[in-house]
């Protein structure tokens, strides 16, 4: 059941911005998939670090899934830095005993976001987390690394 923070909204195929003005969209939509043991988080438009962070904590205060799929394919990173990235990487350090196994897949298809995704997995790497964390530009080859064993 799709819901976005803190409303309720289904949506497909939105665009970043509407083309009859500078009215911008920004949602994360978590979406839990409870036979996949997964949440799907989807970043549409400019999202700050800390409406990233609520979420992250919404999840695991709430309903945690071993397996995360985060799309940031519609979203805009473009005012993230490295410091907002170790916070985001400090925040799952934090959490990690509600979470002992488990997956994240982060997806980015522009160099940008993807890019950010990377410096969020090598994070992770170095906090030696007990779970699997990995960016893509695909969110097929994501969703079939989660469900893989």
């Amino acid at each position: 059941m799709p819901c976005e923070w803190p409303f309720e909204l289904q949506v497909n195929n939105l665009p970043n911005s509407f083309p009859f003005g500078e009215i911008a969209v920004n949602k994360i939509i978590k979406e839990i998939i409870p036979e996949n043991d997964m949440t799907i988080f989807t970043v549409i438009g400019k999202v700050a670090a800390h409406e990233i962070v609520a979420a992250i904590r919404d999840f695991y205060e709430n309903d945690v899934t071993s397996n995360i799929l985060w799309d940031l394919n519609k979203s805009d990173l473009s005012e993230s830095i490295s410091a907002d990235v170790e916070r985001i990487a400090d925040l799952s350090v934090q959490y990690a005993g509600k979470r002992p196994t488990g997956k994240t897949a982060i997806v980015g298809s522009d160099d940008f976001t993807f890019g950010i995704s990377r410096m969020y997995e090598i994070t992770k790497e170095i906090a030696k987390l007990p779970f699997k964390t990995q960016a893509f530009r695909d969110i097929e080859a994501a969703y079939a690394w989660l469900l893989s064993d």
